[in-house]
């Protein structure tokens, strides 16, 4: 049985998805099994070593105290610290660079007195301070002393792990540190955008296009926000001040077009979703307003957005709850499993960053962000498979409604749908042919032989008109012993195929038991749309002539009966 060339797209679209999917499957492991690997164990790997050792804190009458800083915190808005970089020397020429985490610090850096390093300018010192604990590399070759100067506003200074190698040691070490936010952001775009993809290539998916939609808006910014997070933007782009917006601006972001998500696509309390969007957008406004205008920093406005996240997040939870009691669909069920690792994640993310200093703010948040598009790709595969196994039923019973089951070939309803589009198509002056052969004896075959006998002699001949007509035109059968073959806008001589067609027949005759006798009758002219009178009178001369040869066949018989009668017993 032959398959449309549709069907066979949607097949190998599906198999592309399949493989796909088991490459995104594989990346994801591997970005969990570099998450899971410490990344403290590889501190000392390489040219890089701890130096947390011989420094001195300036106070604030220029006398400097010594300072560990791999186990101080200190009480305070602002701290410097400084180091002999002539002690630094004894290390080794390729220890030229200074690596150390901010601990939520803004900070700047000075070699001999000139500022070398700086996360924001003076008066955006509270931006920087907001991008969260990120890693510094700077230059520590000079000929007198490296200073450090912190601000904090919250009061508290904290310090870990200063280490001190060559640059490419350092910055290969912090981009080992981020390959699971940026692997994962990577894979969770592409996933749904190869979802959204399918879809639209896919046809008969466009309810589900706009929901998915909001849900890449929701993957592209929930992305943005882990890969500014990471230590790597920062440490790549100078402005860590417009890193730090940039990063709140997201993760205000992300959530409306998750609400908006499922808006589109659950069937339960929809005007919830809707209150949220308002009020996530209402919050998203209010706190850049107040921001930019310079009345409360980003930073202060931080506690209180974090808590409508909180309340938003059991929102939805609700409605993913009561979705899933009334519904009990496919989509109800991952969309509760999924969710219910993200909220739970979410909000371990959201209490650990706002009560301890954190090396990654979406450490938590990945697992579950993961999850949760894991089961919205698995949905919409299967969703996707379904659709390709019902096309292709319908295709099949597409094909069996104009397919005869004995034979295999075209049936009365294929033929009179084929002249139909003739009748109904832009057509002008075609050539036009009809033949109308019957099979002779498949009554007395029957009777004397049994149906599987008249059966075999219905499949014979079919693949005899078959065979001669292949490329020509297109056999039908429609009826017991009745076959029709039409041939449109084809070149061709009647008498070759007539002879070609005995050829074939005789050539049969000599390989099987059962032999095949026929009448077969052809017409032949030139037809155009909606002119159905010209085409069915082809048809009917063709008939004519058939008949014509039919009687003749049966008096051939008649006589041959009627001489054996006659003739006396010896």
């Amino acid at each position: 049985m032959n398959i449309s060339a549709d069907i066979k797209k949607r097949i190998s679209y599906s198999i592309f998805i399949v493989l796909i999917s088991a490459v995104i499957i594989g990346l994801l492991i591997a970005c969990y099994h570099q998450l899971s690997v410490e990344s403290e164990g590889r501190i000392f790997a390489g040219k890089i070593g701890s130096y947390g050792e011989g420094w001195e804190r300036v106070m604030e009458d220029g006398t400097t105290v010594p300072f560990n800083v791999d186990q101080e915190t200190v009480e305070a808005e602002s701290l410097v610290l400084r180091h002999d970089l002539k002690s630094m020397e004894d290390s080794g020429s390729y220890l030229d660079s200074l690596g150390f985490y901010s601990m939520n610090n803004a900070v700047k850096v000075y070699i001999d007195g000139e500022e070398i390093y700086s996360t924001s300018n003076i008066t955006d010192n509270e931006s920087a301070v907001y991008l969260g604990n990120y890693y510094c590399i700077v230059p520590a070759i000079g000929e007198d002393e490296i200073r450090i100067e912190y601000y904090n506003p919250a009061g508290s200074i904290n310090f870990y792990h200063f280490l001190r190698g060559s640059y490419e040691d350092l910055f290969k070490r912090t981009v080992r540190s981020c390959i699971a936010p940026l692997g994962i952001s990577v894979i969770g775009v592409a996933m749904m955008f190869v979802v959204f993809m399918m879809l639209i290539f896919g046809g008969h998916y466009k309810e589900m296009l706009q929901s998915q939609a909001y849900l890449i808006l929701f993957t592209v910014s929930a992305s943005i926000w882990m890969i500014t997070d990471s230590q790597l933007a920062p440490l790549l782009l100078d402005d860590a001040g417009s890193i730090s917006y940039l990063s709140e601006e997201m993760f205000m972001l992300m959530v409306i077009p998750l609400s908006l998500f499922l808006y589109y696509s659950c069937k339960q309390l929809r005007k919830l979703d809707i209150f949220m969007a308002v009020l996530l957008t209402a919050n998203l406004i209010a706190a850049n307003i107040l921001h930019f205008t310079g009345i409360i920093s980003f930073a202060k406005t931080s506690l209180s957005t974090r808590l409508l996240f909180v309340i938003i997040l059991i929102m939805i939870f609700i409605q993913v709850i009561t979705e899933f009691r009334r519904e009990k669909e496919m989509f109800s069920v991952m969309l509760l499993g999924g969710f219910s690792v993200l909220m739970i994640s979410s909000l371990i993310q959201i209490f650990v960053s706002s009560t301890n200093i954190v090396f990654n703010n979406t450490h938590y948040f990945r697992i579950g962000y993961m999850v949760f598009l894991m089961s919205q790709f698995i949905y919409v595969i299967r969703v996707v498979f379904r659709q390709v196994e019902k096309g292709y039923r319908v295709e099949i019973y597409k094909k069996l409604a104009v397919t005869d089951s004995l034979t295999g070939i075209q049936n009365r309803r294929a033929m009179d749908r084929e002249l139909d589009e003739l009748e109904g198509g832009e057509v002008s002056n075609i050539r036009f042919a009809c033949f109308s052969c019957d099979l002779d004896g498949l009554k007395q075959a029957n009777d004397t032989l049994g149906h599987a006998a008249g059966d075999e002699l219905i499949k014979g001949i079919a693949g005899c008109l078959t065979t001669a007509f292949k490329g020509i035109g297109e056999v039908y059968r429609t009826g017991g012993d009745e076959f029709y073959i039409i041939c449109t806008d084809t070149e061709f001589e009647m008498q070759v195929l007539l002879n070609r067609l005995s050829y074939i027949i005789n050539d049969y005759n000599r390989e099987h038991e059962l032999k095949l006798a026929y009448s077969i009758g052809s017409a032949v002219g030139r037809i155009s749309s909606n002119d159905v009178k010209s085409i069915q009178a082809l048809i009917n001369e063709a008939d004519e002539q058939m008949y014509e040869m039919k009687r003749e066949h049966h008096a051939v018989r008649d006589q041959i009966n009627d001489e054996a009668w006659d003739r006396p017993n010896l």
